[in-house]
């Protein structure tokens, strides 16, 4: 069901390990709320895992703004609580705005496809501080539904898949390397 938000998932996940002093203030996580939080990471990455499943095999869409990195923290928050590194390889990978964004008008989205830039230019509803985790997924979530109403996805799809064809003919004709294009940004893939 387009535009209806099925479930979310908010939480701080307690961890011990030390982390990065300009990533905490960035995204407002201060180091005793995290320490003291009662939200066990395995147990709530299990949680997350079976939210998404359930998306998924309902036909819904799960969207993230950054969905390679925000995967990649995933697994590493597994194996870093004792967990397994294949934890999400079953599942799809999300829908991507940042990804999907560079593919779409500056005249829409604004100068960049960071999050806060796109979210002030579309002048969502205030949320608060961008760059707080949950703000940022709020965020996240109201330009994925401003986009699919603006019609963004559908013509950053078809942008994506002309410029992956172009690629492919210069491949063709010896004008790209094969061993060149292994970290291409165009392969991060931008969910169904």
């Amino acid at each position: 069901r387009e535009g209806i938000v099925l479930r979310t998932h908010e939480r701080l996940w307690r961890s011990d390990r030390r982390s990065n002093g300009i990533a905490q203030s960035l995204h407002s996580l201060p180091p005793d709320k995290v320490r003291n939080s009662p939200y066990l990471p395995l147990k709530e990455l299990e949680k997350f895992i079976k939210l998404v499943e359930l998306v998924q095999s309902q036909g819904g869409t799960v969207v993230a703004h950054n969905a390679k990195f925000d995967w990649r923290m995933l697994k590493q928050t597994s194996l870093n609580s004792g967990g397994k590194l294949k934890v999400l390889d079953h599942l799809d990978l999300p829908f991507c705005t940042r990804f999907l964004l560079r593919y779409v008008s500056e005249d829409d989205r604004g100068d960049t496809c960071a999050n806060g830039d796109v979210y002030r230019k579309i002048e969502g509803p205030e949320l608060g501080e961008m760059h707080n985790a949950l703000v940022d997924a709020r965020a996240t979530t109201f330009i994925y539904f401003y986009g699919q109403q603006k019609g963004w996805w559908t013509q950053a799809a078809k942008a994506f898949a002309e410029k992956q064809a172009a690629k492919k003919a210069r491949k063709q004709r010896g004008e790209i390397r094969e061993d060149n294009d292994s970290a291409s940004e165009d392969d991060e893939g931008g969910g169904k």
